[in-house]
């Protein structure tokens, strides 16, 4: 749920694969890894504490060069 300063909660709108909401904009997409890769992902997320989701876009924005490491 997004927040604003009085914790009402805001709409979302979605148009052409995008949802956008008030501090965010994110697209879903399905896609299908090969096993180790996923083995490996599932565990590391487990050990870091963070979601899949997450380590594969710091992974992609990394090896697109969109973040400093």
């Amino acid at each position: 749920m997004n927040k604003t300063n009085n914790n009402k909660r805001t709409k979302r709108t979605q148009k052409d694969g995008w949802n956008k909401g008030v501090f965010t904009t994110k697209m879903r997409t399905s896609i299908y890894l090969d096993e180790t890769l996923g083995k490996l992902i599932k565990k590391r997320s487990k050990e870091s504490g963070s979601n899949m989701t997450r380590l594969i876009n710091q992974s992609l924005n990394e090896h697109f060069g969109l973040v400093v490491s």
